[in-house]
């Protein structure tokens, strides 16, 4: 058992609960819309709760955002363990529903692993597709390192590596089926809590802001793994022997054991479904599966003609272009020499030989690039911001960085670090 202390149990459940909820909805195709409206739903219950009962006067971003340590991430933790904490004072006083600690000790696993395993494939997925460490981009490829930030340093660090994605990943997906099914569930806890420490610590070191998320994966996977953990110490540390475990069955019938087992495996393979056309699709719009954009590459300026005037490459000039870049579709992006950076929308017209980008932010910023290239050279002229700009950039592509074209070698003299 988890605990035999009732009431820790019935707290642990309604936590849990609480906390997935509106798990299994979103974890399974075509409930992604039941999801999304019982979200919405909450929303407006926390932002109730943080302005009237704990009094936040700032404002409480619900949109997403990409971090899951928000203002309202706190408040919806906080209104967890006090809707937790007050429905276990009730539960005892009115002693309903009248489950044993055996039956919702059984329960409390059983919906736990379901809800791990689809965490678990999501976190595998995403590695293994390349949709959570993408290749880099290049702003991250000429990027000094003490200008990015330490989730950017993490992000390119792992983004490296396709293969070591890949195995991560296939350990995530093999963990996640382990703790699928009960006789392989210690197994998938233990692999689990290993590979969710490492995550906690990349977390906190590089200030990645999925904290409370991974830590809650963490301490779930320890309630999952409580019931074997006397057996675990007597083996692994007191070099006892221990009994073999007797597991607990609701279902007598045995139809209807296969019946679960089943269940275990279409849900499984339906998680997995869901979480592979979300990787596939953000693939297609954003990353390697997304179709290479015209004029792909990074320009290196060499020469640069403001209104007759040629600039020379200072590092204090905060009007010299230092690179252009177009790396994902309908993106173009300028560095200037003093390492500031602006994104436009952009669009290549290949037949004119003319790019149109304008301010994702002013619409009213609109301008036209024309360009042509000879041996290798980009030759290109537009007005920008009333300046008459003309120019020469050198064409580089990823496969010209160091980073990137290094490759693998069992036999090296001397460390190639620099």
């Amino acid at each position: 058992m988890i605990t035999k202390n009732l009431n820790l149990l019935r707290f642990l459940a309604l936590y849990v609960l609480a906390y997935t909820f509106p798990f299994p909805f979103g974890a399974i195709p075509w409930t992604d819309s039941i999801a999304e409206k019982l979200d919405s739903w909450i929303d407006v219950v926390i932002l109730g709760i943080g302005h009237n009962i704990f009094g936040v006067t700032e404002e409480i971003h619900v949109h997403y955002s990409g971090s899951g340590d928000t203002t309202w991430h706190y408040l919806l933790l906080l209104s967890i363990l006090v809707f937790s904490t007050v429905l276990t004072y009730f539960w005892n006083l009115v002693r309903w529903p009248r489950w044993n600690a055996a039956a919702l000790n059984y329960w409390l696993l059983w919906y736990t692993q379901l809800y791990l395993a689809f965490c678990m494939i999501q976190y595998g997925m995403v590695k293994i597709m390349m949709a959570q460490f993408t290749e880099l981009s290049f702003q991250m490829l000429i990027e000094p390192y003490g200008n990015s930030s330490p989730m950017e340093l993490a992000w390119a660090f792992f983004g490296f590596s396709k293969s070591y994605n890949l195995i991560i990943g296939l350990l995530e997906v093999v963990c996640a089926y382990l703790l699928l099914f009960r006789k392989t569930r210690m197994l998938g806890a233990l692999t689990g809590m290993v590979i969710m420490a490492n995550v906690v610590i990349v977390n906190f070191v590089f200030d990645i802001p999925v904290k409370l998320y991974a830590i809650h994966i963490l301490l779930f996977l320890a309630v999952v793994l409580a019931p074997d953990f006397k057996r675990l110490l007597s083996v692994i540390l007191l070099n006892k022997p221990t009994d073999r475990v007797e597991y607990q069955e609701v279902f007598t019938d045995q139809k209807k054991v296969r019946i679960r087992r089943y269940v275990l495996w279409v849900f499984g393979i339906l998680v997995s479904i869901n979480a592979i056309i979300g990787a596939f699709n953000f693939k297609s719009n954003w990353g390697d599966y997304a179709p290479e954009p015209p004029l792909y590459g990074l320009y290196e300026i060499q020469q640069f003609v403001i209104n007759g005037n040629t600039l020379e490459p200072l590092l204090t000039d905060t009007v010299r272009w230092r690179y252009m870049a177009i790396d994902k579709p309908s993106t173009f992006e300028i560095y200037r020499m003093d390492k500031s950076m602006q994104r436009y929308s952009g669009v290549v017209d290949t037949r004119a030989n003319e790019l149109y980008y304008s301010s994702n932010s002013l619409k009213e910023e609109r301008y036209k690039l024309s360009y042509h290239i000879t041996d290798s050279i980009f030759h290109f002229a537009t007005v920008y911001q009333n300046d008459t700009i003309e120019g020469k950039a050198r064409i580089w592509n990823k496969k010209d960085f160091p980073l990137l074209n290094r490759g693998f070698y069992w036999r090296t003299e001397y460390p190639n670090k620099r």
